[in-house]
């Protein structure tokens, strides 16, 4: 019988899978519908969490065949929550503070590894997309959000 290598695809959120709401179920479905013998799934999810829905005892069972990683946002800090009182705290923190972030993660040893392995990417979150600059892997972004210029590019 021949071995044959699992394809890698990673999901790149930008909430934590706790949130429980439309794109956290999608993945969670793509997860439960999987054919896992032949697909290896990463998920890559932040640490924003805009109001929980699903326990974290559930997120370890859904999960539990799958890789999870998460990326810290500071989405829950100070500086994000004046920026949200001058109604700024999401424009800025998606333009700015996530790419500097995300090019700060690139050098995670544990990530840089996980991407490399990857065959294909899906943005759920186009902010991501500067994450993966640089690797060789196929990233396909969607329309969910803001950045358009983003959902087909070659690095």
């Amino acid at each position: 019988m021949e071995n044959k290598e699992k394809l890698k695809i990673m999901f790149a959120l930008l909430t934590n899978l706790k949130t429980g709401r439309g794109l956290d179920t999608s993945v969670l479905n793509y997860i439960k519908y999987a054919p896992l013998d032949k697909v290896d799934i990463t998920i890559l999810q932040t640490d924003n969490l805009p109001g929980q829905t699903l326990s974290e005892e559930t997120i370890k069972e859904l999960t539990k065949n799958v890789k999870v990683m998460t990326i810290k946002t500071y989405q829950n800090s100070t500086i994000y929550k004046f920026l949200e009182k001058l109604h700024l705290g999401r424009t800025i923190w998606n333009l700015i503070v996530l790419s500097v972030i995300f090019r700060f993660y690139k050098h995670n040893k544990e990530l840089s590894q996980q991407i490399k392995s990857t065959y294909i990417v899906y943005l759920l979150g186009n902010q991501f997309n500067t994450l993966f600059e640089g690797f060789n892997v196929v990233v396909i972004g969607s329309t969910h959000t803001w950045d358009p210029g983003s959902i087909f590019y070659k690095n």
